[in-house]
């Protein structure tokens, strides 16, 4: 999953396209940011897929900013740098840097 999904960012909150639903998944035009394959390693892809209620779905929002994958324990993660559109997102062991910090709907 890029970050040209559609309200998804460091810099602004996840937007009205995003749904963080009761179920603890985060869904947008009907998919849900998904841990690809379901692994835990650092530096596993994180895309866009069909909800199916999967382990590698739910995210736990944190008092900080952080996004964290219940099943692996580790941050949603901006792959490098970069605000831009397009830039890559990943788990991360947590370390509360800034390419790991979100704004949330309130």
């Amino acid at each position: 999953m890029g970050r040209s999904e559609p309200g998804l960012g460091r810099s602004g909150a996840i937007g009205k396209s995003w749904t963080v639903a009761a179920d603890s998944t985060l869904r947008v035009l009907g998919t849900c940011m998904t841990v690809a394959r379901g692994a835990v390693a650092d530096g596993t892809q994180v895309q866009l897929s069909t909800c199916t209620g999967a382990a590698s779905q739910k995210w736990a929002a944190q008092s900080n900013g952080s996004l964290v994958a219940t099943r692996s324990g580790k941050c949603l993660d901006a792959a490098g740098p970069s605000l831009a559109n397009g830039t890559k997102l990943q788990i991360w062991t947590c370390a509360s840097s800034a390419n790991q910090l979100w704004k949330f709907p309130v």
